[in-house]
């Protein structure tokens, strides 16, 4: 993880991301080409993942299975067995989770990666407190 924050450029993280974004908008999940995703948001996006090269940041990181609900299609079929279960010990998603406290709110961002046959990529973002487009 450490590799890909060093320094990191918009054409890095779209050479880190998965084809199409699952990300949170104001109202429902969208999906949406990374070239475009990472471009429109790159600062959010840099300044978000970086919080986590700070001490003090309040951040963890889980491990789970891609989610059949939202990753449908010939497209995921190698990531779930013929159950539609998530393989999880072969393809995990790691997911940073990052929290905020603010007055009375608090917020947490989530980011995405799974891991692929060409190692992590970036696959789904939520960021609450931040207009993405």
């Amino acid at each position: 993880m450490n590799e890909l924050l060093i320094n990191l450029t918009s054409e890095k993280l779209i050479n880190n991301s998965y084809d199409t974004i699952t990300w949170w908008s104001s109202a429902d999940w969208a999906e949406i080409d990374r070239r475009k995703f990472v471009t429109d948001n790159f600062p959010v996006l840099r300044n978000g993942l970086s919080e986590i090269l700070n001490p003090q940041c309040d951040f963890f990181i889980l491990n789970q299975g891609l989610n059949p609900y939202m990753y449908e299609g010939e497209e995921f079929k190698q990531y779930f067995n013929n159950c539609s279960e998530a393989k999880d010990w072969i393809y995990p998603v790691m997911v940073i989770v990052i929290s905020h406290k603010s007055n009375e709110d608090f917020l947490q961002d989530h980011y995405e990666f799974l891991r692929t046959d060409n190692g992590y990529k970036l696959i789904s973002v939520s960021i609450r407190g931040e207009e993405i487009k």
